[in-house]
């Protein structure tokens, strides 16, 4: 049987694991509460490591079209929006919700379109394996902690967790196309960006 890359089952019972839970076959139905629980955290952690902004989520040179009211309507998977104040020196693009705010001109509309860099939240199952594993191992040591908080099996899943952000890391900063001149961890850092 070919390895695949870690699905949602399987990083919930990762999870639920770590506490000696018994695996559970599916994520369809009705669940025990320790798998459900797992689930919210995985989501919780999956949506707070990708706020970050990473190779795989980030898009540069996003067109942000205003609407016929002048409006940018931003897709509610974005979470991080950058307009690069050195391009657009009059105004000051702002996330608000699910649009773009001028805070320096106190206005929704905006008469061109806008080029931005933009981060996303993806589904757990369209990120890359490295990721898929430093979340899974994240989550598994905050259900642990929320819900046993042995100091033991928290140094066992802290070296792991190490471990995975390494990976994650190394990965990040190979397909990321960075250079020693920039930050990789900052949102306006790729190659060929002014």
């Amino acid at each position: 049987m070919a390895l695949t890359a870690t699905t949602r089952l399987e990083a919930v019972n990762t999870i639920i694991g770590v506490t000696g839970e018994t695996p559970i076959n599916s994520l369809t139905g009705e669940l025990p509460l320790d798998a459900e629980v797992a689930q919210n955290i995985l989501d919780e952690v999956n949506r707070s490591i990708q706020a970050k902004g990473w190779d795989f989520n980030t898009e540069a040179d996003l067109p942000l079209v205003p609407n016929q009211d002048g409006e940018i309507e931003l897709s509610p998977t974005i979470v991080k929006i950058d307009v690069d104040s050195r391009r657009y020196y009059n105004i000051n693009p702002k996330q608000r919700g699910t649009k773009l705010y001028d805070t320096k001109n106190r206005t929704f509309v905006f008469s061109s379109t806008l080029y931005a860099e933009a981060v996303y939240i993806l589904p757990f199952t369209d990120i890359p394996e490295a990721a898929r594993r430093y979340i899974t191992i994240k989550a598994a040591r905050v259900f642990q902690k929320r819900f046993l908080g042995s100091d033991l099996i928290d140094s066992f899943t802290r070296d792991e967790e190490f471990e995975a952000w390494v990976d994650l890391r190394d990965a990040h900063l190979e397909t990321g196309d960075y250079n020693i001149l920039q930050q990789s961890g900052s949102i306006l850092s790729r190659r060929g960006r002014s």
